[in-house]
Parts: structure tokens; sequence; C-alpha cells
């Protein structure tokens, strides 16, 4: 079962004309994975943003890509439910991609989709395999307002060409196997540039460090020092 609450971006700037006034969901969700047992039921709340592939007056052709929290009411645990390997927390972050298409007459509209969740706590609490719920839905929605209020094209936020820097620190912990050890701290620093071509079109360059403390806990006779556990990486993108 979802329930969506979804806003048309109605073209109040630049971007929203340029991907064809796309449609920003709030998404309340629950379900199961055919084995309460040992693997429970699931919940979520997240949000996602339909990006149309193909659109006319009626119909509608959108990919969907999400993000949020999720919760379950079974995880493992090493004497009530030691079977469970997918899921060792009650919360966990998700993923979600998707394809919909929507028929729309007078204030309402029909659907048919395609979707993929992933859940995961990224390793935070072990086990983790995570799950993966693809699955198909049929939708009813209801319009609240009559039509949708286009304003006036706002003008480029960003002027094309000009780079723009940016730094990013992240922090995170981790665990390894085997289960119920320890925790490691993880942490990492981006260094980015990206310029704007035109309102779809740019590039963008990234440079990564790396710090993951939980390789100490791999092969306790290997001697590892700060310097080698060391990890860089580069990043393109266009």
């Amino acid at each position: 079962v979802e329930l969506i609450a979804s806003k048309r971006l109605a073209g109040n700037k630049l971007w929203h004309t340029a991907y064809g006034n796309p449609d920003l969901n709030f998404h309340l969700y629950y379900g199961g994975v055919s084995n309460k047992a040992i693997l429970g039921n699931y919940g979520a709340a997240f949000l996602s943003i339909d990006y149309p592939l193909y659109q006319n007056k009626h119909f509608r052709l959108v990919a969907k890509f999400g993000t949020g929290l999720g919760f379950s009411n079974k995880f493992y645990d090493v004497e009530d439910n030691p079977k469970n390997v997918a899921m060792a927390a009650k919360l966990f972050a998700l993923m979600n991609v998707g394809l919909n298409a929507r028929y729309t007459f007078h204030k309402n509209t029909i659907g048919l989709g395609v979707d993929i969740m992933h859940f995961s706590n990224g390793g935070i609490k072990l086990p983790n395999l995570g799950l993966n719920l693809p699955y198909l839905s049929v939708s009813y929605g209801r319009s609240l307002s009559t039509q949708v209020k286009r304003e006036p094209t706002a003008p480029h936020s960003h002027p094309t060409r000009k780079i723009f820097y940016g730094i990013t620190g992240i922090g995170s912990v981790k665990q390894v196997y085997p289960t119920g050890t320890k925790r490691y701290g993880v942490y990492a620093l981006n260094l980015h540039a990206r310029t704007i071509l035109k309102p779809k079109m740019g590039w963008e360059l990234a440079f990564d460090i790396v710090s993951k403390q939980s390789i100490q806990g791999y092969r306790p006779d290997i001697d590892k020092t700060q310097w080698r556990m060391l990890q860089v990486g580069l990043y393109a993108g266009y």
C-alpha cells in the first residue's frame, strides 16, 4: 500500500520547464516480503521526483527517482532471529526508481507502474545483505486543484560557463564481520567543480579522499598505517 501526495512544479524556475514540469512527491509505503516470521513487514517515508519522458494533454510517462528512510518490525538477533541476514537495524535508508504511465481525465488519474525499492543500512550494523523489492502497481489519483498554475519563467539563476567550486566533508561508521564486532569510523573529503553550459547541459569534476578505519579489522597480522589506508578517487561527469 502506498499513499502519495504530489505537487506539479509549474514553471516558475527555468529548470522546471526545461525538464517538462516534474512532479515532486511525498510517499508513505507499507508492505511485506512474503516471510513475516523472519523478515517481517516494511514501512517507508520518502521523497521522489518524476521526470516526464513523454507527455500530452492526457497521458504522461515518467521516470521516478526517490530516497528516504525505512523501518521494519523484524531484524537480525543472534538468539531470536539469527536467520535474518538481510537487515540488522530497525531503521535504514532506501532508494526507489521506477517507470510510471498515467492517464488523466477531468480531475482523475489512473496509473500503471513498475518500481524497485532498495533497503540497506550501508554497513553501519551487520549483517546487512539488504533487500531489493521489485513490484508492479496500479494506482488512482484525484487532483485537489482545477489546473496547474503556470508562472512566467524566471531568468537563469546561474551564469553559464562560470565555474562553481565546492567541498563536502563526510563522516560515518561501519561494522565488519564477524557480526557483533566494534564499529569503525569512515571519513571522507570531496572536492568538486562544475559549470553550466545550457539549462540541461554541463560538466563536473570531483576528487575524493577516503579514510576507512574498518580496514584495521581485516587481517590484523598485516601492518597498517593511516597513510596506507587512504583511498582516493577521481570522478568526471557530463
